[in-house]
């Protein structure tokens, strides 16, 4: 058992000892434990600056940022020629400390000035304190370090953006664009810029895309990323998992959730994350398996039932889908995609007032993800042309106009949005 509170006595050559304190770790998962007393029993009495380096890693992965500007400290006092400490001790300072955080990143610089991604997180603190200038200089290194490094680029757009100079923020941020076209900033700046350009079509174009887009977009920086990869509690290899997917790096996301369930083989959570993944990879009879694996664990995880009952209509057990649509819809009424599934079951079965319903409660429930809308959208449309052809012309415009709805809540693509509306003023006309 670990105590309650963990002394760390870190001895300097400058000062007398000094203690690291860590909050209780009772609480923590035994894995973090672990590692934490591990890492820290190779670096504690010793002079081995990788090994204070590395506790100091393990200690910013799981959130002791402050435990680990002192021990990253400890290291630099080692090994004052490595990079990488001051470096990470930069990173800790970032938001509480910007101004050392300024210090610290051109220390690092001084050592290496070859380390693209230094440069970019040197000029976003600057730019954080209002010395554009300074920044601009260090987004521009990062290009011509890493050309293939998008947030260069965005640097000195948002910058020529902030200073009037549109002509060379369309420059940049065009650059930026082509290096990386599902990048959120990207299109946030692109839609201020039109915006100022008088361009609204396009203003708007770009804000609906960014709006589409996951909020956070990683730095590539592959130092940094070594410090996430030593977090070992499991809500860090679901993030680590998701970020990989979110790039389509689809077998290093499987690895992830392999990890964290050989650590952890009981962790629902885990399971429904693995059965998503294996879905997405069209193995929809191991996305089945880890659904049921995660309801065995908790028989109340609707989202275990969810997953459940998409695998298993794709696997055309359609009964068995519909019963767990069901049962996960009497726990989350307002899952659109369920009501989807439902009717299709029903339209497959020659059920249509049970899929005209089940249409109708997914419409009601309105979703918010661009696949189910898609999917919604063209069976509405669907719908409207059965409707039409059996002379329910009133019918057939209602679900014309419900189709067109859904897929413009969705934002889904332009060119379906437009051929569902040429659709529906045919019906009109």
């Amino acid at each position: 058992m670990v105590a309650l509170a963990w002394v760390v006595v870190v001895a300097t050559g400058t000062s007398d000892a000094q203690t690291v304190e860590l909050p209780s770790l009772t609480e923590a998962e035994p894995a973090v434990r672990d590692r934490l007393s591990r890492t820290r029993e190779s670096a504690v009495g010793g002079r081995d600056a990788n090994a204070w380096g590395r506790f100091g890693m393990v200690l910013e992965a799981h959130g002791f940022l402050e435990q680990a500007q002192e021990v990253y400290a400890r290291a630099r006092e080692l090994d004052e020629g490595e990079f990488r400490w001051t470096y990470y001790l930069a990173g800790t300072l970032d938001s509480s400390e910007p101004e050392r955080a300024v210090d610290l990143y051109e220390q690092a610089l001084g050592i290496d000035a070859t380390y693209g991604p230094a440069h970019l997180r040197l000029a976003r603190t600057l730019e954080k304190l209002g010395r554009y200038d300074e920044a601009a200089t260090h987004y521009a290194e990062t290009s011509r370090l890493d050309p293939a490094n998008p947030f260069g680029y965005l640097g000195l757009g948002q910058l020529a953006l902030r200073r009037g100079d549109l002509e060379q923020a369309r420059e940049h941020l065009s650059r930026s664009l082509g290096l990386e076209d599902q990048n959120r900033g990207v299109h946030n700046a692109l839609a201020r810029l039109e915006h100022r350009l008088g361009n609204r079509a396009a203003a708007r174009r770009h804000a609906d895309i960014a709006r589409e887009l996951p909020r956070t977009t990683y730095l590539p920086d592959q130092l940094r990323a070594e410090i996430g990869h030593e977090a070992v509690d499991r809500q860090s290899f679901l993030l680590r998992s998701r970020t990989f997917k979110e790039v389509g790096k689809l077998r290093e996301a499987r690895y992830e959730l392999s990890r964290l369930l050989e650590i952890d083989s009981d962790y629902a959570a885990g399971h429904v994350a693995m059965s998503e993944l294996l879905a997405q990879t069209g193995d929809y009879e191991g996305s089945a398996l880890s659904a049921q694996r995660a309801l065995d664990i908790d028989s109340e995880l609707h989202q275990a039932r969810s997953r459940l009952a998409m695998a298993l209509f794709e696997l055309g057990r359609l009964d068995e889908a519909a019963q767990q649509a069901r049962l996960s819809l009497e726990r989350t009424p307002g899952d659109a995609r369920l009501h989807v599934l439902l009717a299709m079951v029903y339209a497959e079965r020659g059920a249509d007032q049970q899929a005209v319903a089940a249409l109708e409660r997914a419409v009601s429930a309105r979703p918010t993800d661009s696949a189910t809308g898609q999917v919604l959208a063209r069976l509405l449309s669907n719908l409207a042309a059965a409707y039409y052809d059996t002379g329910q012309l009133a019918a057939a415009v209602e679900a014309q106009r419900q189709a067109l709805s859904v897929a413009r809540d969705t934002r889904l693509e332009p060119q379906l949005i437009q051929r569902l509306e040429m659709q529906l003023r045919r019906l009109e006309g």
